[in-house]
C-alpha cells in the first residue's frame, strides 16, 4: 500500500480536520472514593495537515491512542495533543474524549444508594505555539423522577424531567 501521508502534493490545498472519530477504548478516571473507575470512552482526533502532505494513515491516530493505553488523563492530553502534531507532522491537532462517570449517591428520604450517571468530555486543541484544553462535567436525566404527593389535590405525582 502507498504511503499517502508521504507523497508530495503539488496542488498545495491545505486539509483543515482529517482523522477518526467515535473509537469506543477503555480508559481508567480517578475517583475520588474508590481510587479509580474503569469507563469506556469515545475518542475522536484530527490533525490539520498543511499543503505539503495529500493526507494521512487512520492507522496513525490509533497507533497514538494505543501508545497512552491506561494513560488517558486530562493531565496527559497535552502530551498526545503534541505527540499527534509531531508523528502526522500537522500543523494543529484537535482531541475529544467523552466518557460516562459513575457517583454513588444517597437517597435524600429513603437513603437508599444507587449510582449516578455523569457524561465528562475532555476537549484539546493545539496549534503552534498553543495548547488549549476544557473539560465538563453533566448530569445524564436518565433516571426515574421523583415522587411526591401534590399540595392541591393529596394524590401522587411524579415529576417530569
Amino acid at each position: 500500500m502507498d504511503d499517502i501521508q508521504n507523497q508530495r502534493d503539488h496542488r498545495r490545498i491545505e486539509i483543515n480536520k482529517v482523522g477518526v472519530k467515535n473509537i469506543r477504548y477503555p480508559v481508567t478516571v480517578l475517583d475520588k472514593a474508590k481510587g479509580v473507575q474503569h469507563t469506556v470512552a469515545s475518542v475522536n482526533m484530527y490533525v490539520g495537515l498543511p499543503h505539503r502532505f495529500k493526507g494521512t494513515h487512520m492507522s496513525r491516530f490509533v497507533e497514538i491512542l494505543n501508545k497512552h493505553k491506561g494513560d488517558i488523563a486530562i493531565k496527559n492530553l497535552s502530551k498526545i495533543l503534541m505527540e499527534m502534531k509531531s508523528k502526522l507532522k500537522a500543523k494543529t491537532a484537535h482531541l475529544e474524549v467523552e466518557f460516562p462517570y459513575f457517583i454513588e449517591k444517597e437517597a435524600p428520604v429513603t437513603k437508599s444508594k444507587s449510582l449516578m450517571e455523569y457524561i465528562c468530555d475532555s476537549l484539546g486543541r493545539a496549534t503552534r505555539p498553543k495548547i488549549f484544553m476544557w473539560g465538563s462535567l453533566s448530569r445524564l436525566p436518565r433516571y426515574a423522577p421523583v415522587r411526591r404527593k401534590s399540595a392541591n389535590s393529596g394524590r401522587t405525582t411524579r415529576d417530569p424531567w
